[in-house]
């Protein structure tokens, strides 16, 4: 049925209306001194003026009290105005002329260009005819219906009148029931409107009928009542209503699409029903441990603590002992047990661990609730974490002295390394317990420097562990002068044999003072680089004060190298490789006396003791691999949200840079055992990939580096993907989000409503008034439409007018 109101009259004049007062203005001035000159009456000028006067006055108080400002907003009222004060100028143009006019003609010409002022004053207003049309129209009830995984957990209790006679059904299962028992209220609401169903998950999709599954697996409850919408309005339905039948969770939904929900409804006048279903509070199944968030850095460095930080969801589960495990490499070095206190809790507990060897590790978190078994009692979250060594990790083991107190001094000073001190034979303390008990702890030094320490304070099994560590870890060691090592050849027949570059049997000392001199492998060595400038280096060695005494050492290695040595030839500071590691013998233990020489002597100290060690740890180049992230959602990677990016290179230690010449392979190992080879591209000083990932699990990354045909190295990373299931993180009901999205259409009839007033809602729902009335508004613009007809008249009546005057005799 349709009405059609009458038309109406509105104008839309252009911009260039605003000009149209001024003109006003400028005209009623004119037109007051023409009447102060030449008007008849009254007689007199003085009183003409008067009443000019008066005009004036009155328009400037009613401006000023806002009189006018209703006929200064109004443009159309402008123009009539102007068109009104032009006939009497028009008038006078005919006042006089070239030859006499009959009244007849003298009309006609007036007429003429007062039609011709007339269609320039429509131009300016721009008149339109609006013709409004109301049709009332069947409007459609969309019934939106919760189908994600959610509804499939069991906390509804069949008689809510009697919950503990059986045990909950799932909500899904009360949604069927509800719809199944108004069966016969649906059927006589669909005779007064359209009933369009829609299951709503991760999307919104029409159902010819009300059938579900409960397999969504992520919710977007904001997101479907926007995408009903649009699909209602684009099928050409009027929405008369929106029904959501839910249990309130959104966890797919965007931030913007949460906060502005039901904003269109309600700007459109769409009341939305919600009908909320399940429990806020823990019931049934909603009893239960979820591991939440798991919170480390990505790496860290060796001997340094890692920080870890957990939150569980603890639903149900007040008063009962929660267990939070933390885990390295599986095993469990961290233990914390917490006692929820609330029907639903977070647990928020901070953990860490301090690795004592590089590498890539997997640190996890596994809560567990006493006396609850099976998925629901434990829950656990894991990620990989690099230890990196990338401070120079020095163990010194020795006894007070002078000698081991400037040497401490000078390696501390040093930001590359990070020193561990042992002293042994200490007054008042000072065991071999204190020393690396397994090759894990003794793989986290990089150089083991031995002074001045007895034989038999150091057991065959600790120094066969350092043995290992320079020969099969390419580690370095270092055996200092004193009378207790090198001068009494008592770590002969030890595990150091063949390891330290001379013959630890050899004993015997060379009286002070000893002067010394570097050979010319010394000279270029770095271990005795002072200073970068070469010559520079010697001449700081030249200042040096000699050694108060050296041990004699003889039976030098094939492979060792001497760098210092006596005037008479005797070495004092020796130097190989030791298998994949480096091992030196200093003869001499006085070099505090440097600090004491001068500010050249301890800066020359610091350095050689620094640039000793350097060498020692044997860095090489570095090469690395890492993935931008621990974790990935393996959803939002399907749904091309996220990317693993991962990035390689090879760090050259003195240059800080990717080498020119290093070339880089990598694999990828998914879960299933395979390795695939990575493409990489080159970005800045690393490369990248950007591989693609269909399945959750563990994610291996091996990659090595060649500069030619020399191997520079190998490293790996890994990362987890994951397959989280936000349907079940939190199983209460969110009830309060139904609220909320009712509400913000309470002004065009929404309301919230719970399952079990399902019924009452639609004999509600019947008894309103369903039908739509719509609006259709025809527009005709008298001037925009047809703008030639306009400018035709408007020429033809001045071409008219000039015929007649010249007709006339007045052209």
């Amino acid at each position: 049925m349709a009405r059609l109101n009458p038309w109406s009259l509105q104008f839309d004049p252009p911009d260039l209306a605003d000009w149209l007062w001024p003109a006003v203005l400028a005209l009623g001035l004119a037109e007051l001194f023409h009447y102060l000159r030449h008007g008849r009456r009254p007689a007199r000028v003085g009183g003409r003026f008067v009443v000019c006067a008066a005009v004036v006055v009155l328009a400037t108080t009613a401006s000023a009290a806002g009189l006018l400002g209703p006929v200064r907003a109004n443009p159309p009222a402008a123009a009539g105005l102007l068109g009104v004060l032009l006939v009497p100028a028009l008038a006078r143009a005919y006042g006089r002329t070239t030859r006499a006019l009959g009244l007849a003609a003298w009309s006609a010409l007036l007429a003429l260009r007062l039609l011709a002022v007339a269609v320039v004053l429509v131009l300016l207003a721009r008149p339109v005819v609006e013709y409004v049309t109301i049709t009332r129209e069947r409007g459609s009830l969309a019934i939106l219906l919760d189908d994600s995984r959610s509804m499939t957990i069991r906390d509804v209790p069949p008689d809510r009148r009697r919950p503990e006679a059986a045990p909950p059904i799932a909500r899904l299962e009360a949604v069927r029931a509800a719809l199944s028992e108004q069966a016969d209220a649906l059927a006589g609401l669909a005779g007064e409107v359209d009933l369009c169903y829609f299951a709503f998950d991760a999307q919104a999709r029409p159902l010819p009928a009300p059938k579900l599954t409960g397999g969504g697996e992520q919710t977007a409850l904001a997101a479907a009542l926007e995408q009903v919408r649009v699909a209602l309005e684009a099928g050409g339905s009027q929405p008369v209503g929106m029904v959501v039948i839910s249990d309130g969770r959104d966890n797919f939904s965007g931030d913007d699409e949460q906060r502005t929900a039901g904003e269109s409804l309600a700007a459109g006048g769409i009341p939305l029903y919600t009908v909320g279903v399940g429990s806020e509070l823990p019931v049934g199944q909603n009893r239960g441990l979820l591991a939440r968030r798991l919170d480390c850095p990505e790496s860290v460095a060796v001997l340094n603590r890692l920080p870890v930080r957990a939150e569980f969801v603890a639903t149900g589960l007040a008063g009962t002992v929660v267990s939070i495990e933390l885990l390295w490499d599986d095993a469990v070095v961290e233990l914390q047990q917490v006692r929820p206190a609330g029907p639903v809790e977070l647990l928020r507990v901070n953990l860490g661990h301090t690795p004592n060897a590089g590498g890539l590790h997997r640190v996890g978190v596994r809560g567990r609730a006493a006396g609850l078994a099976g998925p629901q009692g434990e829950s656990g979250l894991s990620q990989f974490v690099r230890v990196t060594d990338e401070k120079v990790q020095v163990l010194y083991v020795d006894r007070p002295r002078y000698e081991r107190a400037a040497i401490a001094r000078a390696l501390e000073a040093a930001a590359e390394l990070r020193v561990t001190k042992v002293d042994l034979h200490r007054p008042g303390g000072g065991s071999p317990a204190l020393l690396p008990r397994s090759g894990l702890e003794w793989k986290a030094y990089h150089v083991v420097l031995l002074g001045d320490v007895d034989r038999e304070a150091l057991t065959d099994a600790t120094l066969g562990a350092i043995r290992d560590l320079v020969l099969e870890q390419g580690r370095g060691v270092a055996m200092l002068g004193g009378i207790r090592t090198l001068g009494s050849g008592p770590y002969d027949g030890s595990p150091l044999s063949g390891l330290i570059p001379v013959s630890l049997g050899a004993g015997g000392q060379l009286p002070g003072p000893v002067a010394f001199e570097l050979t010319p492998s010394g000279r270029q060595h770095a271990a005795c680089r002072l200073l970068p400038d070469a010559a520079g280096s010697m001449q700081l060695w030249k200042r040096l004060p000699a050694f108060d005494g050296a041990d004699r050492l003889a039976g030098l290695a094939p492979a060792a190298e001497v760098l210092m040595h006596a005037p008479a030839g005797e070495p004092l500071l020796v130097v190989a490789e030791a298998g994949r590691g480096r091992a030196a013998a200093v003869a001499f233990d006085s070099t505090w006396r440097w600090s004491f020489a001068d500010a050249r002597g301890l800066e020359a100290q610091r350095r050689f003791w620094r640039q000793l060690v350097l060498w020692l740890a044997n860095r090489r180049p570095e090469v690395w691999v890492a993935a931008d992230r621990p974790r990935y959602d393996l959803t939002r990677l399907r749904s091309n949200l996220e990317r693993v990016t991962l990035r390689a290179g090879v760090t050259e230690p003195t240059t800080g840079r990717m080498p020119d010449n290093a070339s880089l392979t990598g694999t990828l190992t998914g879960p299933d055992g395979k390795a695939r080879e990575l493409r990489w591209v080159r970005s800045g000083d690393a490369l990248t990939a950007q591989p693609s990932l269909t399945a959750p699990g563990e994610y291996h990354v091996r990659v090595s580096a060649r500069a030619g045909d020399k191997p520079l190295g190998e490293s790996e990373t890994a990362f987890v993907v994951v397959t989280p299931d936000p349907e079940l993180a939190d199983p209460t009901a969110d009830l309060e989000n139904l609220r909320r999205l009712a509400a913000r259409t309470r002004a065009a009839g929404g309301e919230y409503v719970p399952l079990e007033e399902f019924g009452r809602l639609i004999e509600r729902l019947s008894t309103r008034k369903r039908a739509a009335l719509t609006r259709h508004v025809r527009r005709e613009n008298l001037v925009d439409d047809r703008p030639w007809l306009w400018f035709g008249v408007f020429v033809g009546l001045l071409t008219v007018e000039w015929i007649a005057r010249r007709r006339l005799g007045l052209v």
